[in-house]
């Protein structure tokens, strides 16, 4: 583990999404000197649209702006909701790329001052700053997005490190955020063995990202996403959400009562005197889970290279996330899993599907006759793929029979027959020794702190874990045939794109037709980082 006791680094994060749905406490939203913001933008921002246009209008511009003396200018959003700062990063073609990063540096810097007098949104323990890679849309850079990318990351380093607070770079599709990841290695001399970076994570730590890449590699990786990945976004937990739906309920008085049932008992309860109030459990439950921005660890899974998704999350966030990451996920059991590249298996139900909802000790019970087949598809995955756990206890009864009933399957009915083989890797903020004796065989426990307790530093050094795992399952393979990334490619990889553009101008119409041409386009599509 790394030292409980060392200072915390500021970290820069790289993800693919959408930005607009990113939990973070300031973003930049890029317009230019006359608040023209892209229609891309403002239709995933319907209620600042008022706001942007009264500024087209000449409505509150403050003087400086209109001076050329400042690019920044704050918005209005609710409370507990990311800022938004418009930045002016809308310039001609020919601008310097200087110009570009010198905007990026004004908008840190005023957040930066912004920030010193508020506490990071959902409850993290530094703030989260979040911007998209400037200028290479519509402001001007977009045939030069390599040398604004290798420029912007080193200033995003500095700011970070300056102003003490992590910084997530979102890229809005496969050639950024390719390019980043490769920018991101190059610039600070970083390789595989020793890392620069990631000086929150000791070498254990590392190791155990890297064998989940060999996993991920291997296609074999799928994931299994508990409550604690929703935390980040501002979800309550198992208890938390009784404790609401209790006090809703009319049950303020009954807490530490309801505290001594079985958490099962416990919401049983809550169902019935839920229903004496005229509400259900599931419309509650669907207006405590209706957030509409997802947290930095959703990003971070959902941009890894895996299809298969398991969760007894009830919200959509990780949907949400999967289709900013470009995999737009098929949800089980609710859609067929066709014509997707992923799909999301939702055991407990879904806040879109109210009645399907398993809360209850009634639920648990009667979920083997209607979840059959949703339990055969994990114990299938269990047996065949490794399982990343994110954010799950491990407690869950339901999941305990499907474990167990896999157990006996592989190791015979005694567990004698005993099998070098683990299912997957659970992640966990804290380090609980009795648990991994009790799933010793079965799971890889990692955890981010030797102590027994988690705190907010441990949240934020799986995030840290994460975002490490995801930057080395990406290969760092820069989008060899994508114009806009040529200056960021090295000398050899500058022959093997030249090669590869050889290739694909001597092939003939006959040989497009061909099974094994169309093996070969799908390489070059991905070199072209889509």
């Amino acid at each position: 583990m790394a030292d409980e006791n060392q200072r915390m680094v500021p970290h820069v994060f790289v993800t693919r999404g959408d930005l607009t749905k990113l939990s973070c406490d300031a973003w930049l939203l890029p317009t230019d000197q006359g608040f023209q913001v892209t229609e891309t933008w403002l239709n995933r921002l319907p209620e600042l649209k008022p706001q942007v246009e009264s500024l087209r209008r000449g409505a509150n511009v403050p003087e400086n702006w209109h001076a050329g003396r400042s690019r920044v200018l704050s918005l209005e959003a609710p409370s507990s909701t990311p800022r938004p700062y418009l930045v002016n990063e809308g310039a001609h073609s020919g601008i310097e790329v200087e110009w570009f990063v010198a905007g990026v540096h004004e908008f840190l810097e005023t957040v930066a001052d912004d920030l010193r007098s508020s506490a990071p949104l959902n409850s993290r323990v530094t703030h989260l700053v979040a911007l998209p890679l400037v200028g290479t849309g519509r402001g001007g850079g977009a045939e030069h997005a390599g040398d604004i990318m290798r420029a912007l990351l080193p200033e995003l380093e500095r700011a970070a490190d300056t102003h003490k607070f992590d910084i997530a770079l979102v890229t809005a599709n496969g050639p950024a955020f390719a390019a980043a990841q490769s920018v991101r290695r190059s610039s600070v001399g970083q390789d595989r063995e020793t890392p620069a970076g990631w000086a929150d994570l000791d070498e254990a730590l590392l190791n155990h990202a890297r064998r989940l890449t060999e996993q991920a590699a291997a296609g074999s990786l799928v994931l299994f996403l508990g409550a604690g990945v929703s935390a980040g976004a501002g979800l309550p937990n198992w208890n938390d959400l009784l404790k609401e739906l209790a006090q809703r309920a009319g049950m303020a008085a009954e807490l530490e009562a309801l505290k001594k049932l079985d958490i099962l008992d416990a919401g049983a309860v809550v169902v019935t005197r839920l229903k004496k109030h005229g509400e259900s459990a599931a419309s509650v439950i669907g207006q405590l889970f209706d957030k509409g921005c997802y947290s930095l660890a959703h990003s971070l899974l959902a941009a890894l290279p895996v299809t298969e998704v398991v969760t007894t999350n009830y919200d959509t966030l990780f949907e949400l996330a999967s289709a900013g990451a470009g995999y737009p996920a098929q949800v089980l059991p609710y859609a067929p899993a066709v014509k997707k590249e992923r799909w999301l298996l939702k055991l407990h139900g879904s806040v879109q599907y109210p009645d399907d909802i398993v809360l209850s000790r009634e639920d648990y019970l009667r979920y083997a006759d209607r979840r059959a087949a949703l339990a055969g598809i994990v114990q299938a995955l269990l047996i065949t793929r490794h399982m990343l756990f994110v954010g799950f206890s491990l407690s869950d009864q339901n999941f305990h029979r499907i474990a167990d009933d896999v157990r006996k399957a592989v190791r015979g009915p005694n567990g004698g027959d005993q099998v070098d083989q683990e299912f997957g890797t659970a992640l966990f903020l804290e380090r609980d020794r009795l648990r991994e004796e009790l799933w010793r065989g079965d799971l890889h426990c990692v955890s981010m702190s030797e102590r027994d307790t988690a705190g907010a530093k441990d949240a934020r050094r799986a995030e840290i874990f994460l975002d490490y795992l995801l930057a080395d399952a990406s290969g760092h393979v820069a989008p060899l045939l994508d114009d806009a990334y040529v200056s960021i490619l090295s000398g050899e990889e500058r022959q093997i794109r030249n090669l590869l553009l050889s290739l694909e101008g001597a092939v003939t119409p006959e040989l497009e037709q061909t099974p094994a041409w169309r093996r070969v386009a799908n390489l070059l599509r991905e070199f072209r980082g889509g």
